[in-house]
């Protein structure tokens, strides 16, 4: 993807991709542009401290974006700009009231529908029903078949004498109204063995995991296993276990790493402390098992369970951005969209 001031496909850019410091907004810009295939190019924005006040403050506007970031934004503007998280709302409202003609669009709910084109919002977030409504099953993701084949080339090789079928666990680290303890790692852990006792276990903490709970972990594991420390730094080999395990173990505190697994269609467990009180992440659970797309991970776990279907919404939404803004590729070669 291209960075601040450069375009895809060596054209003018048609589409920005507004992103800042929140990798899973980020993660969701990036995946649909990607899936666009239109000359694009990602304004890399900061905050000052007016970015604490709520929206309500800032309905529409760039004074909580640094000096450098509202620099960023000027005319000419693009066709559409697509970007995700709260602070970013106000922006893309900014940049709709400065030119009318460009199409916002907003990836998660964004408070209100004034100046959103169209808003692409995951089920938990239990939207109301709007003609510029999109609801999808999941927070957008980045993963697309190429780049897991690609992860997989890079990593297979490397655990490839392990013992069949791999079980893949993400872990992530507490959040609020969603605290871990050492049990629960520990828990979470004995239910992954559990799928598959006679196979072994692809393990990746990540970004949040702490360091203690990194240690406990390496050190208390038994059996065969491919343990992988975030804070040691080096290729992080989570794409190259979702690609190539034959299920996939997530801690519930993470949004994204949940939407990541269903995407690839394989069993998806997620396991979530007893003690966890965050309606949202809860809201977002519940509405992938009723789905099926994926399971609780606890003792009734199976690793014969298959979910009904994969997750999709990267291309129902790319479909419905075609249909409703024909203008934004006119002229330009139309992207090939994979069937859902």
């Amino acid at each position: 993807m291209a960075g601040a001031g450069r375009s895809t496909l060596g054209l003018a850019p048609t589409v920005w991709g507004l992103v800042d410091d929140r990798a899973g907004h980020s993660t969701q810009t990036k995946g649909l542009l990607a899936r666009l295939g239109l000359p694009s190019e990602i304004k890399p924005l900061s905050y000052n401290g007016f970015a604490a006040l709520p929206n309500l403050f800032n309905r529409s506007g760039t004074a909580h974006l640094t000096a450098s970031s509202r620099a960023l934004l000027k005319a000419p503007y693009p066709r559409m700009v697509i970007a995700c998280g709260r602070r970013m709302a106000p922006i893309l409202r900014a940049i709709k009231r400065r030119s009318p003609n460009t199409i916002t669009v907003y990836l998660m709910w964004p408070d209100s529908l004034y100046g959103i084109d169209l808003a692409v919002v995951p089920a938990h977030d239990n939207p109301p029903q709007a003609a510029n409504v999109l609801v999808t099953h999941a927070p957008l993701t980045a993963i697309t078949p190429e780049g897991l084949a690609a992860a997989e080339r890079t990593m297979i090789s490397r655990f490839a004498h392990l013992p069949r079928p791999w079980i893949g666990v993400s872990i992530g680290g507490s959040v609020r109204g969603m605290v871990f303890s050492k049990d629960d790692w520990r828990r979470m852990i004995t239910h992954a063995r559990a799928l598959a006792p006679q196979g072994s276990l692809l393990i990746t903490t990540s970004r949040r995991t702490p360091m203690e709970i990194e240690q406990m972990l390496e050190e208390e594991l038994s059996g065969a296993c491919y343990f992988h420390r975030y804070s040691a730094g080096g290729y992080n080999p989570y794409m190259s276990f979702l690609a190539c395990s034959d299920a996939m173990c997530v801690s519930g505190d993470s949004m994204s790493m949940c939407a990541e697994a269903t995407v690839t269609g394989k069993p998806v467990f997620i396991f979530t402390p007893e003690h966890a009180h965050s309606k949202k992440h809860m809201a977002q659970h519940e509405h992938l098992f009723e789905k099926n797309l994926a399971r609780p991970l606890d003792e009734k776990a199976r690793i014969s369970w298959r979910p009904d279907q994969h997750v999709s919404d990267i291309y129902r939404v790319v479909r419905a951005v075609r249909r409703r803004f024909p203008q934004v590729f006119e002229g330009l070669i139309a992207p090939v969209v994979e069937p859902a």
